[in-house]
Formats: C-alpha cells, structure tokens, sequence
C-alpha cells in the first residue's frame, strides 16, 4: 500500500511549492501553515499599542472553535462555516478601531488575510 500526500502545510510556500510538487506529484497542495498565516497578519496590524495583545488573541480565535478558548488548542480545527463566522465577528469587532487615527485592521492585514 502506498500512501499519496495531498496537502503540505509549510512557511515559505511560495518558495517551496515547486520543490515539493516534484517530489509528491503536481497534485499536492502547498499551502501556508497557520502559524505564519496568523504571524503575517498580526505583523501587519499596528504594533506596540495599548491593542495589540487583544487583536492578536481575538484573531487567533479565529481558527478555533467556540468552546476551545484555552490558552493551549484542545479541540480539533472548526468547520469552514464556523472559520467564518468567527471571522466576521473578529471583523465586526475590530473594523472601526483606531490608533492614533490609524485602523487596527490594515489594508495589509486585510491583504494577508484574502
């Protein structure tokens, strides 16, 4: 029995699509992992501000589900349909926040995310 990796989840992977895809068949999709995803974003939001510990913590929410809000991820990745949601109430939390007159959610941060 052979097994067929389908999916690799790396940072870089841009880079190391091409690498990979030769190894494990052109069928395999190279995607970015959630840590670097999540880092991208939140670089991408203004740092070293009185909002930032919140921001960061509430997008990490994001891709959890509802009842696993310990510090240390305790359930399995949510559906796409609750990654959703939980966005759009991220979204409606953060999208008319400032700092010094600059929004929290960043066209960049807005680009990383879509």
């Amino acid at each position: 029995m052979t097994a067929q990796v389908k999916t690799c989840y790396i940072d870089n992977c841009s880079s190391w699509r091409g690498k990979l895809q030769s190894v494990f068949t052109s069928s395999c999709d190279v995607k970015l992992d959630l840590f670097h995803a999540v880092s991208r974003v939140v670089t991408a939001m203004p740092q070293r501000h009185p909002f930032q510990v919140a921001y960061s913590a509430d997008f990490s929410k994001v891709f959890r589900r509802v009842e696993d809000s310990s510090p240390i991820r305790k359930k399995p990745t949510p559906t796409s349909e609750e990654i959703l949601k939980n966005w759009n109430e991220f979204e409606a939390k953060w999208k008319t926040v400032t700092f010094e007159d600059r929004p929290i959610l960043t066209v960049k941060a807005l680009e990383e995310i879509f």
